[in-house]
């Protein structure tokens, strides 16, 4: 993946997150909070939306990808295949093994970058949250 699509896509990933952070933000009523406490205890929360959401969908699509989910979806396409024409039917692989081969070489795995923008957000909220409890 070339370095600027990666950059971009990082910074498009921070701006979602700061765009749920402002929403959680105003659902806390953040800009009227007086109290260093309960303002810290607004931010951690702010944070941990976004981490949980980005790193939720991140290790999700990683799992999917590296994958895990690939017994399915070959118990699905020999399912399917047993109601399709005689003519189809040797477009299916015939083992699980060749599923995978097949599969190997359609691999994205460019989801790293979720992992570590949830997992920067998840940081600051435990940061937020222990500045919250020791005021």
């Amino acid at each position: 993946m070339k370095p600027e699509r990666k950059k971009t896509k990082i910074i498009i990933t921070f701006l979602v997150g700061l765009a749920v952070m402002l929403g959680v933000l105003l659902m806390r009523d953040f800009f009227s909070l007086t109290d260093p406490s309960q303002a810290f205890g607004a931010l951690c929360d702010a944070c941990f939306v976004p981490g949980v959401l980005i790193m939720g969908i991140g290790a999700l699509l990683f799992v999917a990808d590296d994958g895990l989910f690939d017994i399915f979806a070959f118990g699905m396409q020999k399912v399917l295949a047993l109601s399709v024409r005689k003519g189809r039917k040797g477009m299916t692989p015939r083992t699980f093994h060749d599923y995978r081969v097949i599969k190997q070489g359609r691999r994205k795995s460019g989801f790293g970058f979720l992992l570590v923008t949830g997992g920067v957000y998840l940081i600051a909220a435990v940061v937020f949250l222990l500045l919250s409890e020791g005021m």
